[in-house]
């Protein structure tokens, strides 16, 4: 019977003993006939760069092996690795090798991985009889067990991937609309609510893009293109320029500064409104051309309940309004910090403070609807309730003013358009 193919996924580093225990896991699993992936042995030298070597490596193992420490969070690498083992539906097992349990389960929460699953492989206790660790036939059967399943899990994604092709798909507003459909609110005529037809990220100069988040505050899979925070997260990012290969996740790194700075606790409550940059800012004038805005509210409407195979999303109706009553009052503090709103030390922070004194008023913000995309949300259920928000928001004007005149509502499918045109007019017209 065929071993194995196992990807090791660490935090390197000498001074901690990480990189350490990651090369003792190596060599008994090479000496139990595993074939095992571990850059300080596998990667190549030369072409093809040493990034794109792992991100082909991953989806033709069995298993990804993460070494869990307190630190391991902290590694943009390990994450991306578990991101592109997730989108290949590569198993990933989750080994502990450092740290307390408190700080294990903050670590396999910014990592949005399973609790339940994890294995010891804390104290390095060598076993006289085998001359290997004590915890590594745990270990060993957690792999055996696992090691068909990944191949059962691709076949049953490339099964679903082809009924799905066979299934007529909605179709896409062909050209972006912005104001296909606009409305002057009663409370406050001076702004104007609109309802965007097609890609909400080709809408042109909008200030804002409201994303639609789920709880653990994890964007979608960067080499993704089918969800509005997959998108940002790839546009926002920065590339080298002769692979085009992501060298920074500037939009999940910066959110996860955010969540950090602001001393939030994952999954963060739903109707949270969290403010970043909209990414890499090439141009030096602090807006993404890519995204063709200068801001990002990263919005938590969506739930993820389970995990690993067995996750749901779910949007939280009862929330909605809430949470986009909270976006639109956001705009006014991101006015009153004179659009310094990043982390410290970020180079997006720089920017901001250096454009402080011309800073200029959010006077545009996108919302798509939200948890209609993976989360499957209703239109006809949700779009009302969004509604009601914004007019919320206009009733209170009186006490704390805005400058925005222009909110959009955006939806992609041409079928959508006209329930929502009529939503809209039934609620605003």
């Amino acid at each position: 019977m065929s071993k194995a193919k196992l990807f090791i996924s660490y935090k390197t580093g000498a001074d901690d003993n990480l990189s350490a225990r990651a090369n003792s896991l190596y060599k008994d699993l090479h000496a139990s006939g595993y074939k095992v992936w571990l850059d300080t042995v596998s990667l190549k030298p030369g072409d093809p760069p040493w990034n794109k070597q792992i991100a082909e490596e991953i989806p033709r193992q069995d298993i990804l092996l993460v070494l869990v420490a307190r630190k391991t969070a902290e590694s943009d690498w390990v994450k991306r690795e578990i991101a592109v083992a997730k989108g290949a539906k590569v198993q990933i097992l989750p080994i502990w090798i450092e740290g307390t349990s408190d700080e294990l389960d903050t670590v396999l929460d910014e990592l949005d991985l399973p609790k339940a699953q994890i294995l010891n492989y804390k104290t390095g206790k060598i076993n006289p009889i085998t001359n290997r660790d004590e915890e590594f036939d745990v270990i060993v059967s957690h792999i055996e067990s696992l090691k068909h399943r990944t191949r059962q899990l691709q076949l049953k994604w490339l099964e679903e991937i082809k009924a799905e092709t066979e299934v007529s798909p909605k179709k896409r507003f062909e050209s972006a609309t912005p104001k296909y459909r606009s409305f002057k609110l009663r409370d406050n005529p001076a702004i104007t609510v609109h309802l965007a037809a097609g890609n909400i990220l080709q809408m042109g100069a909008i200030d804002v893009v409201v994303n639609s988040e789920n709880n653990l505050l994890q964007m979608g899979r960067i080499f993704e293109t089918k969800s509005i925070s997959a998108q940002l997260r790839h546009f926002a990012a920065l590339r080298d320029e002769d692979t085009d290969s992501v060298t920074e996740d500037t939009l999940q790194d910066e959110l996860n500064l955010q969540v950090d700075t602001m001393r939030l606790t994952r999954p963060v409550s739903v109707g949270r409104v969290i403010v970043t940059s909209a990414g890499y800012l090439g141009t030096g004038i602090g807006i993404n051309v890519n995204i063709n805005s200068r801001y990002i509210f990263h919005a938590v409407t969506v739930t993820i309940q389970g995990a690993g195979s067995e996750k749901n999303l779910s949007v939280d109706e009862g929330s909605i309004s809430q949470c986009v009553l909270n976006a639109l009052r956001t705009t006014q503090r991101v006015d009153g910090a004179k659009g310094v709103v990043s982390p410290l030390g970020t180079k997006q922070r720089s920017l901001q403070e250096d454009s402080a004194a011309a800073y200029i008023p959010i006077s545009s913000i996108i919302f798509p609807i939200f948890g209609a995309g993976h989360a499957k949300g209703d239109i006809k259920s949700i779009a009302p309730k969004m509604l009601t928000g914004i007019l919320e928001f206009a009733r209170k004007l009186d006490t704390a003013p805005t400058s925005l005149t222009d909110i959009y509502l955006c939806t992609l499918y041409e079928s959508d358009v006209n329930s929502l045109a009529e939503i809209m007019q039934a609620h605003l017209g």
